[in-house]
């Protein structure tokens, strides 16, 4: 779904990708690089995923493959087809990039050049989140400027 906006003059399309899991986190990045390219032939300058697409709603996964899977695929996509995205992921680095014993619930800013400008914790999990992962620092939340977009 894409929506129009007017931002101080400047109209913005914005894609929600609508997803579901994969059964790997090589099949989701492909999935999201493909959301990327598709939003981009839409006119998307931005696209938000569903929270942890990459890497499935748990702590049990690999962090450097994650990390292998969003420098290979998901930011040159990005690069390639120009749209900036806020990916959903797990991570068992927090929001300063400092490892933490249990995974945060995370997004990963991308800027449309592919650059990673930026993450943010999950603040307020719910009691079952808690279960498995750990609670961000509202006071490490940041505001991200990516191509004339806030």
């Amino acid at each position: 779904m894409k929506k129009k906006r007017t931002i101080t003059g400047i109209t913005v399309s914005v894609a929600a990708a609508q997803m579901r899991s994969r059964p790997s986190m090589a099949a989701a990045a492909d999935a999201v690089a493909d959301m990327i390219a598709r939003a981009a032939r839409r006119g998307a300058r931005f696209l938000v995923t569903p929270e942890m697409i990459l890497t499935g709603y748990h702590g049990r996964f690999d962090q450097a493959e994650r990390d292998r899977l969003v420098d290979g695929v998901i930011r040159p996509a990005c690069a390639r087809c120009g749209v900036a995205l806020i990916l959903g992921a797990g991570s068992y680095r927090d929001a300063r990039g400092r490892p933490v014993r249990k995974p945060r619930i995370q997004v990963t800013v991308i800027d449309r050049d592919g650059r990673v400008i930026g993450w943010h914790d999950k603040t307020i999990p719910t009691g079952g989140d808690l279960k498995w992962c750990s609670r961000g620092e509202p006071r490490r939340l940041r505001v991200f400027r990516t191509g004339g977009l806030t």
